[in-house]
């Protein structure tokens, strides 16, 4: 069985990938504003339509990613999951017993993949 260093690195990975949809409508919102709060001069008012256009269709291809993650990105997390779970029965005891505590990105991803984790296994993200 892998132990808990390698697990944490592997789900704080998993959690990003989980988490990069939402990061990135961030910044897609901030750019619409940015759009919007600009004055364009009138004869550069189409290539500022063309880029909103532009953030509308990449907002719209990231749709509920974060809610609905790629089947490939729970496919890991099943298979991480199933792993530890075979040798402690479930994911939380594997957590206390190697002294792990997850990211709630990847415990998000978890629960969404079947495997929920207990609040006091999941740590609050550093800030920046």
């Amino acid at each position: 069985m892998i132990d808990g260093t390698v697990y944490k690195l592997i789900s704080d990975k998993l959690g990003e990938m989980h988490s990069l949809p939402v990061e990135a409508q961030t910044h897609l919102d901030t750019i619409a504003n940015i759009i919007a709060d600009t004055n364009v001069p009138e004869h550069r008012v189409r290539d500022a339509n063309n880029l909103t256009v532009a953030v509308a269709v990449v907002t719209a291809s990231l749709g509920t990613r974060h809610e609905q993650p790629p089947q490939a990105l729970r496919d890991m997390v099943v298979s991480l999951q199933q792993h530890v779970t075979t040798e402690m029965g479930s994911v939380d005891d594997y957590l206390d017993s190697e002294g792990v505590m997850v990211f709630s990105s990847f415990a998000d991803l978890s629960g969404l993949c079947g495997f929920p984790i207990a609040p006091a296994n999941v740590a609050i993200p550093p800030i920046g």
